[in-house]
C-alpha cells in the first residue's frame, strides 16, 4: 500500500465513525417522535370518550313588569352572576360532517351568549385601563406612574355630552400634573375635518374632567371624534394619549324604539317583537340579548332586512332548541336592544338609533313548549350532502366558516 492509499484508508475510517453516530442519533430522534405521536393519539381517544357535562338548570321566578334601564349606570358594575358559568359541550373536531352539523345546530340569527362576550353583553362600554408610563416602570413594583384616559361610553347622539376623564396615579395616590395640550377634532374617511377645538380639563375628585357639548361643538358631525391630551408629570417628563368616540346627529337618527314588546312561541321558538318607529326607508339591523331570571346571559338574536317608514314590529327569534339546550326556564329578560340603518358604500357605514331604554320580561313559557328540532334549510342540507360524499371518497375536507356570534 502506498502512502497515498494509506492516507485515503485512514480518511475513510475517520469519516465512518461520525456517520454511524449520526445514523444512531437520527434513529433515536425518529423513535422519540413516533412515541410522542402515539401518546397524543391515545390521549385524544381518551378525551373523546369523556362525556361533556350539561348546563345546569335554573329556577324560574315570577314575571316582572318592564322597567327602564337606570340612567347614568356604570356598565362595568353589571357583570354576569356566578350562575352564568356553564360547561360548553366539546365539538367533534375529528369528524368534519358532525362538526358542521354541530356548528349549524341553531338558526343563524340566534346563538349562545357566552358570559365572556362582554362586547355583546355591554355593547357600549369602553375598554381603556390604567397604563404605566414607560420611563417610570423601572422605579420598582408599584412605584411606576400610571394613567387612565377614558370617557363614559363610545356611542353618542348629537344632543348628548361627552364626559372625558384623566387620572394619573402612583400606588393609588394622585400624581400632580400639568396639562399642556387638550383638544378634540372631528374625523372623516380621509382624516381630520375642520380645526381642532380646545378641551378644558378641571380637577374633579382626584382626576381631571372635561365635557364636550355635542349640540354646540359638533351638531352635524356623523362619525368619530378624536380626543387627545398631553400632560407633564415632572421636569421635562410628559405623556401623550388619545381616544375616540362616535356621534350621530339628532337629525340623522333613522328611527326610535317605542318601549313596547310582545312575545310568544312561534314555530317552536321564542319570538320577541319590539315596536319601532322607522323614519327613513332602508336596510336595517337590530340586535338584542336574552338573560335568565337570575341575570345570567343566555342567547342573542338579530334581525336584518329592509324596512319602510312607519310602525314596525321587529322580530327577534331565540331558537327553541337553543333554549332547551341551555336548560334555563322562563321568564326571561330581553335587554341591550339596539339597531342601525346601513349606509352602503358610505363612511361611516351606518346610522344608529338611540339604544332602547326599556327592557322586557317574557311570559314564563315551559321548555317543553319549544321544538327539539335542529335548524335546517336547503343550503345546510346541500352542504351536508357534499361533505358526506367527500368523506366517502376520502377527500380532505375544509369546512366553510360558520358564524358563532352576531
Amino acid at each position: 500500500m502506498t502512502k497515498d492509499e494509506d492516507r485515503e484508508a485512514e480518511g475513510e475510517e475517520g469519516e465512518g465513525a461520525p456517520r454511524a453516530k449520526r445514523r444512531l442519533r437520527s434513529f433515536f430522534i425518529a423513535a422519540l417522535v413516533v412515541g410522542l405521536l402515539l401518546w397524543v393519539v391515545v390521549s385524544f381517544l381518551q378525551e373523546g370518550r369523556t362525556a361533556p357535562s350539561g348546563p345546569a338548570a335554573r329556577t324560574a321566578s315570577s314575571v316582572s313588569t318592564p322597567r327602564p334601564a337606570g340612567p347614568g349606570a356604570d356598565p362595568r358594575e353589571s357583570s354576569p352572576p356566578a350562575s352564568a358559568e356553564r360547561d360548553e359541550p366539546s365539538l367533534p373536531e375529528d369528524d368534519p360532517v358532525a362538526l358542521y352539523r354541530a356548528q349549524t345546530r341553531y338558526a343563524p340569527t340566534s346563538g349562545v351568549l357566552a358570559p365572556t362576550a362582554v362586547d355583546l353583553i355591554e355593547p357600549n362600554r369602553r375598554y381603556e385601563s390604567f397604563v404605566a408610563i414607560g420611563d417610570t416602570v423601572d422605579r420598582g413594583r408599584g412605584e411606576e406612574i400610571r394613567f387612565l384616559f377614558t370617557a363614559d361610553k363610545y356611542y353618542y347622539e348629537g344632543d348628548e355630552r361627552v364626559n372625558a376623564r384623566l387620572e394619573v396615579q402612583r400606588s393609588g395616590t394622585e400624581v400632580p400634573i400639568t396639562i399642556e395640550l387638550a383638544e378634540v377634532e372631528a374625523e372623516g374617511g380621509s382624516g381630520r375635518i375642520g380645526e381642532a377645538k380646545p378641551l378644558e380639563f378641571e380637577p374633579q375628585g382626584g382626576a381631571y374632567a372635561a365635557r364636550i357639548d355635542l349640540a354646540e361643538d359638533f351638531p352635524e358631525h356623523h362619525g368619530p371624534l378624536r380626543l387627545q391630551i398631553r400632560f407633564s408629570y415632572g421636569p421635562e417628563q410628559s405623556q401623550q394619549a388619545e381616544l375616540r368616540v362616535f356621534t350621530t346627529p339628532v337629525s340623522d337618527i333613522p328611527g326610535r324604539f317605542l318601549g313596547r314588546y310582545r312575545d310568544g312561541v312561534v314555530s317552536g321558538s321564542l319570538l320577541v317583537e319590539a315596536a319601532v318607529e322607522i323614519f327613513d326607508a332602508g336596510f336595517y339591523r337590530f340586535d338584542a340579548n336574552l338573560f335568565a331570571n337570575d341575570g345570567a346571559p343566555l342567547a342573542f338574536a338579530n334581525f336584518k332586512g329592509p324596512l319602510e317608514p312607519g310602525l314596525q314590529w321587529i322580530p327577534l327569534e331565540f331558537f327553541g332548541l337553543l333554549l332547551i339546550d341551555l336548560g334555563a326556564s322562563g321568564p326571561w329578560q330581553v335587554r341591550n336592544l339596539r339597531g342601525y340603518r346601513f349606509l352602503d358604500g358610505n363612511y361611516p357605514d351606518r346610522l344608529r338609533l338611540r339604544d332602547a331604554t326599556m327592557d322586557h320580561w317574557t311570559h314564563a313559557y315551559e321548555l317543553a313548549s319549544f321544538s327539539q328540532d335542529e335548524f335546517t334549510d336547503p343550503q345546510k342540507e346541500r352542504m351536508l350532502e357534499m361533505l358526506e360524499q367527500d368523506a366517502l371518497r376520502g377527500i380532505a375536507l375544509d369546512l366553510p366558516e360558520v358564524a358563532n356570534g352576531p
